[in-house]
């Protein structure tokens, strides 16, 4: 199985992050041209509980597979998405931190594109996108600062943020406003807690297994793959439910490392409107009897986790998410649910499925395009292809070996 998985990401899923969508009908046709898309095409109408019950016998294990799969974005019982199941079998397969902690890779790119004569300007308040005679010119501050673009415009917010209020309904014909107006969000956000310990976790399974207190990810307080659907209907209510995953950077990362302390991180999904409404999650007292709980849990698993060993805790709620950055709507993770409707070609919709947008000059790189979200840097890359090519530029770049090799294979 492992090596057939690795073949449909090498082969497909891979080269496709980086290729423009097809409509859906060429798409499909184009996979039944060959033996290896006729069996990825075969994943699609089936459910990731469906695929990873047929895959795997033990409760625990369908329990955490059926998570490592889902908690990228996926509705562990929604047909039509399967396709994605042996994507996220890589990447749980293949999960890295990066050393110094997530920032690092944020501050590398930035120095890339400051050695290439750019200029990043961070905390911008933008009003309003500039339309002359139809063509996007440049973009408009908050305190009335105006940027004239000489090439293009591109957003990588949500759909509705660009359209609707950098620009406005007037701007587009009806049929167009409503189809940004239906865009379905995540169904749930991240509720994040982060923590100091004086001592590494042990961990009760490490008394047969000394390895298990050396893992990067841990999955807790699921033991079924029942538990984890429950949990996603809970969060459909508002209510919260009891597991997670966890890691300790500091354990596999020596510069996090801090005094022989170590540090931990617990990342659980959870509702937006929790309880009937987000503003629920400004309460302190709120926020932390979450952590508390979560802790607890944490505890039964790792039993030297107590109150005495946990030095500081801090909790990051999705309405913080929210506030704190702008392209995260309701906390979203991938500006969008990960809906047959709402991926590759219709991913945002088919008028802006390549990266271009209705308005001539304003193209769209964000996670709410094709391919999606987590870090693939695929929607960015994509977008600048199209303004390269709508602009007749020179593309400085030379296409990627993997998809080259896909076109030859007849796959893209």
């Amino acid at each position: 199985m492992t090596l057939k998985y690795k073949d449909y990401m090498d082969s497909f899923l891979a080269p496709a992050t980086y290729v423009q969508a097809r409509p859906v009908l060429e798409q499909v046709a184009g996979l039944e041209k060959t033996p290896l898309g006729q069996e990825i095409s075969e994943f699609s109408p089936k459910s990731p509980k469906q695929i990873i019950t047929e895959l795997f016998e033990d409760k625990h294990v369908q329990a955490l597979m059926l998570h490592n799969v889902c908690m990228w974005g996926l509705n562990p019982e929604m047909e039509g998405i399967g396709y994605l199941v042996p994507l996220y079998f890589n990447r749980m397969t293949n999960y890295r931190i990066c050393a110094g902690g997530t920032h690092s890779l944020a501050q590398a790119l930035m120095k890339v594109v400051m050695e290439n004569n750019g200029m990043m300007l961070t905390k911008q308040q933008i009003k309003r996108i500039i339309l002359e005679d139809g063509v996007a010119t440049g973009v408009e501050r908050e305190d009335g600062t105006l940027f004239e673009a000489s090439k293009a415009v591109i957003s990588t917010l949500d759909q509705e943020q660009t359209f609707l209020k950098l620009l406005g309904p007037q701007d587009f014909d009806q049929a167009f406003v409503e189809q940004v107006k239906i865009w379905k969000w995540e169904h749930w956000s991240l509720l994040g807690v982060h923590f100091l310990l004086e001592e590494k976790p042990n961990f009760a399974a490490a008394s047969t297994n000394d390895e298990v207190n050396e893992a990067l990810i841990y999955v807790l307080g699921y033991e079924s793959p029942e538990d984890f659907i429950n949990e996603y209907k809970q969060i459909g209510k508002g209510e919260m439910g009891g597991g997670f995953y966890c890691a300790f950077p500091s354990i596999h990362d020596p510069i996090q490392e801090r005094h022989g302390k170590t540090i931990g991180s617990i990342y659980k999904m959870a509702p937006f409107d929790v309880n009937g409404g987000s503003e629920n999650w400004d309460s302190l007292k709120f926020k932390e009897e979450q952590a508390e709980r979560l802790l607890a849990v944490l505890g039964a698993y790792a039993p030297n986790v107590t109150e005495k060993t946990i030095r500081a805790t801090y909790v990051s709620t999705p309405l913080d998410i929210q506030n704190k950055f702008a392209d995260m709507v309701r906390g979203s993770i991938k500006q969008g649910e990960y809906h047959p409707l709402q991926m590759g070609y219709m991913r945002p919709n088919e008028h802006c499925s390549t990266h271009r947008s209705p308005i001539k000059g304003l193209y769209m790189g964000g996670s709410c395009t094709n391919p999606g979200g987590t870090v693939l840097l695929g929607a960015g890359y994509l977008a600048a292809e199209a303004v390269v090519e709508d602009l007749g530029l020179n593309k400085w770049w030379a296409e990627p070996e993997m998809v080259t090799r896909a076109r030859e294979k007849g796959l893209l």
